[in-house]
């Protein structure tokens, strides 16, 4: 498993390269499709992506997992106080089924 703050989207070349060694997204394995940011820069809810390609920049990355295991959820967590958050992107949780 890798998890982290990659600072780059699915469409880029570092995600490129962990699929073709084998890594599986927990996010489209849970389901979900199209465009979804991570990053908000301390704004929550009211960040608006400064271009249209904009998208999820923490991923939680899967390989070599033992059979029967799956993907029961992903989500992006946007529980927050504003105006404090604990960081400038949402965390991203996995819920694994061994």
């Amino acid at each position: 498993m890798v998890t982290g703050d990659f600072n780059c989207p699915p469409a880029s070349v570092a995600y490129g390269l962990f699929m073709e060694h084998g890594f599986l997204d927990t996010y489209p394995l849970a389901g979900h499709q199209g465009v979804r940011w991570t990053y908000h820069g301390y704004q929550g809810k009211s960040f608006i992506p400064h271009t249209l390609d904009f998208d999820r920049i923490d991923w939680i990355l899967l390989r070599d997992w033992p059979a029967g295991t799956h993907v029961e959820s992903c989500i992006i967590v946007e529980d927050a106080e504003p105006p404090l958050f604990p960081s400038d992107h949402y965390p991203v949780m996995a819920v694994l089924a061994l």
